[in-house]
Order: C-alpha cells, then sequence, then structure tokens
C-alpha cells in the first residue's frame, strides 16, 4: 500500500508520481472528482477513470447492484420478523425494516460473526437470532461468495464493464442497444471520428481566433475516440497489478471489504487524497 498526497488538485500532474499513477485504474470517491479530472487533464490521460461504487457495482454486481436479491433481502427478513413472539419488538422492527436491511449487509461486510456481539436487551437478541439464521442464506452470503470465487480475471473484466459503459453512455455516439461487441463499437467509433474530422476541415474559412478555439475543442474529441478504440480492445486492464483509490477519507465497509479482497489478489492499493499540512484536523483520517 502507498499514500500520494497532493495540495493543489491542478498540479498533480507535476507530482513525482504521476507517471507511476496515471494510466492505473483509478476509482474516484465521487462523480465529481471524476469529472474534475478529466477536465483538468484530459480523458486520454487515463485508461479506467470512474467512482468507486461504479466498480462496486460491477465486481460485486449481485450484492450491489442486483435489485432481485434486494428484494429477496427484505422479504427474508420480513419473514424472519413474522416470526418474532413479542408483538412490540415485531412492531418496531416491522417498522425499521429499511434500517435493519441496511444493518444486517454492514455485518456481513465487515464480517463480524453473531456469536460475538454483547447483547444488552431483548431487541437485540431478536436482531442477532435473525442474524444467525439468514447470514449463510443464499441472498446474504453473495459478498463472501464474490470474495472467495473471483480472482484477477474477473476483477479485469469488472473494469472493462466500466469502459464499455462509459463509451455506450457517450450521447455524441449514440451506440444502441444491439451494438454489443467489441468490433461493433470500434465502427461506431472510426466513423465518430471522421465525422469530427470533416467538421474540423469545414472551420478553415473561420477567423484565426474562432478556428484556434473550435481545433481544440474537435481535437480534443477525436483524439477522446481514438483512445477509446484503444481501450475497447485492451486486454489486460491491471497489468501492473496496482489501482489507485482518489480522494478516500472515510472507509465504509464495503470499501474496507474491497481493500482486503484486492490485497488478497495481489493488486497493490495506492491511496490518492488532497492534503494540506496547515489543516491537520480536516485530514485527520490520514494523521
Amino acid at each position: 500500500m502507498k499514500v500520494y498526497t497532493y495540495v493543489n488538485p491542478f498540479s498533480i500532474n507535476k507530482a513525482e508520481y504521476w507517471d507511476e499513477i496515471r494510466e492505473l485504474p483509478q476509482l474516484c470517491i465521487s462523480q465529481t472528482l471524476v469529472q474534475g479530472m478529466i477536465s483538468c487533464y484530459g480523458r486520454t490521460s487515463f485508461t479506467v477513470i470512474s467512482t468507486v461504487q461504479s466498480f462496486l457495482n460491477e465486481f460485486y454486481k449481485e450484492w450491489e447492484n442486483s435489485p432481485e436479491n434486494d428484494i429477496a433481502q427484505y422479504v427474508e427478513l420480513s419473514d424472519q420478523i413474522d416470526k418474532i413472539q413479542d408483538e412490540n419488538i415485531k412492531k418496531s422492527m416491522k417498522f425499521n425494516k429499511k434500517e435493519m436491511v441496511e444493518a444486517l449487509k454492514y455485518c456481513i461486510e465487515l464480517g463480524l460473526e453473531p456469536d460475538k456481539f454483547k447483547v444488552l436487551n431483548e431487541e437485540q437478541k431478536e436482531f442477532i437470532n435473525i442474524y444467525k439464521k439468514i447470514k449463510n442464506n443464499a441472498v446474504w452470503n453473495k459478498l463472501d461468495l464474490s470474495v472467495s470465487t473471483e480472482r484477477e480475471d474477473d476483477l479485469n473484466e469488472a473494469l472493462k464493464e466500466l469502459i464499455i459503459k462509459e463509451i455506450n453512455k457517450d450521447k455524441e455516439l449514440n451506440i444502441n442497444k444491439n451494438q454489443t461487441t467489441v468490433e461493433e463499437r470500434r465502427k461506431v467509433l472510426e466513423y465518430k471520428i471522421d465525422e469530427l474530422k470533416a467538421k474540423n476541415n469545414k472551420t478553415k474559412k473561420k477567423t484565426a481566433l474562432r478556428k484556434s478555439s473550435t481545433d481544440r475543442k474537435l481535437n480534443n474529441k477525436i483524439n477522446k475516440y481514438k483512445h477509446f478504440i484503444e481501450l475497447n480492445e485492451k486486454e489486460n486492464l491491471i497489468k501492473e497489478k496496482k489501482i489507485v483509490l482518489h480522494g478516500i477519507h472515510q472507509f465504509t465497509p464495503i470499501i474496507w471489504k474491497m481493500m482486503k479482497h484486492l490485497k488478497d489478489l495481489g493488486i497493490e492499493v495506492i491511496f490518492l487524497i488532497n492534503y494540506d499540512r496547515n489543516y491537520k484536523k480536516i485530514y485527520n483520517t490520514w494523521e
């Protein structure tokens, strides 16, 4: 594990570690940070650049991004609550069912064992009893199953899926749902590049200043789509066995689980954080 810091987000590319990290998969804490990095340094500076949550949705899809499994968990919890004898506790748990699902998922993500809890009251006893009963059931052990079975190839596929979704969501490309292969995406990208080049040629009659501005915007788009072609056909996105986590100052259970999983897969995690020694209280997570 490494921790790299910067004070000015607009000059990260001047840091001595920039060449090491810029082509590594970079998972940011928010979409705002993703957009800021792309706006400042250009999309061609990065391979995979996405939010941590988007990555989790792909890597732990059945746990993080499965409405069907979410419903099944909710139903199973409801069945367990209905079996509670104490009517007051049953009523309370029914009222707080959503929060109970979240609490149970947190317990699983943290790897907590039911027998290790210190129980203080009857309501807590019922919660622990439910946790014991559901913990190893199919709809609740999806995360542990992913951690125990997913390997480096699965990690690479999750990163590939982020690239595919980024290309598919580009409104200017207008890719339809039926264009799902590498070849089909490449043809769309090549067509768009040719279209932009033709448009670029038409700007030659503009004034020098306006032409320069227009040329720059068009060339940036052309370069981005050329970069998309390369990424679309790239086989190994985790070749260096390193991943950058950018902007994480608080660790949720699922992020902590992911970090340990990556370590077990032999992937080095590099933390990239905004840090100013003059404001230590703000950055005390890292102190």
